[in-house]
């Protein structure tokens, strides 16, 4: 939808990419003949198209079209459709214009669905603190043919073996082939004394498998 007051010309391009770093930034391909542009299209109306021209307010619906060939491997296609704002600046114009954008990324698994494979390669914190917040490390490495989407939490209990501590971890796609670090995993308790056990409680799906670990850390102000 173009909610301006101008035509957008908007070019379309279908960019493969991977995991870059464990923070979960990507980084683009270069490949020109790859399963995405061999394999998907973008349909107004039915017809393929490359660009489309948006009126003053005006809706479109587009159509993403994936052909999956029987030979196609096993495997998983990330990619990015992105929609770009092509420049209406005069070729002659020694004025520089930066093109916009908007994207949507696709993960794309093809074939049966396969158990998780997956390791815990860190979960950690620091053995003593003065005082909260406490900040957890947790990095996953997923080993399989499909990317995953595990789901999570770290109870923390006292020296008493009280829980006084809940933190739902934040739902986030780890790629295939890579490990992911989940962020903001902080317990905010400002007073701390004595002696903590955390213990991670972390499934890989909906139908799991699931990893547990406990981690200790001690508090005196």
């Amino acid at each position: 939808q173009n909610k301006s007051d101008n035509q957008v010309q908007l070019l379309i391009q279908l960019k493969q990419f991977k995991a870059k770093l464990e923070n979960g930034d990507l980084e683009y391909l270069n490949s020109q003949d790859s399963f995405v542009t061999q394999n998907v299209q973008i349909l107004d109306g039915g017809a393929p198209v490359e660009d489309i021209t948006l009126d003053p307010r005006q809706q479109k619906n587009l159509t993403l079209n994936v052909n999956i060939p029987q030979n196609t491997n096993v495997s998983d296609y990330y990619f990015s459709i992105i929609f770009v704002s092509q420049s209406t600046s005069s070729p002659t114009s020694n004025i520089s214009s930066n093109q916009l954008g908007i994207a949507s990324n696709v993960l794309l698994s093809v074939g049966k669905k396969e158990v998780p494979d997956a390791v815990l390669e860190e979960f950690s914190t620091g053995f003593f603190y003065e005082s909260g917040p406490v900040p957890f490390t947790i990095r996953i490495k997923n080993k399989g043919t499909h990317f995953i989407k595990p789901k999570g939490e770290i109870l923390i209990k006292n020296m008493f073996g009280q829980s006084i501590g809940k933190l739902n971890l934040v739902s986030v796609n780890i790629l295939s082939n890579s490990t992911r670090a989940i962020s903001n995993a902080l317990w905010k308790e400002d007073f701390l004394l004595g002696f903590y056990t955390a213990t991670l409680n972390i499934s890989l799906s909906n139908d799991g498998p699931t990893f547990t670990k406990a981690i200790h850390f001690f508090s005196f102000p």
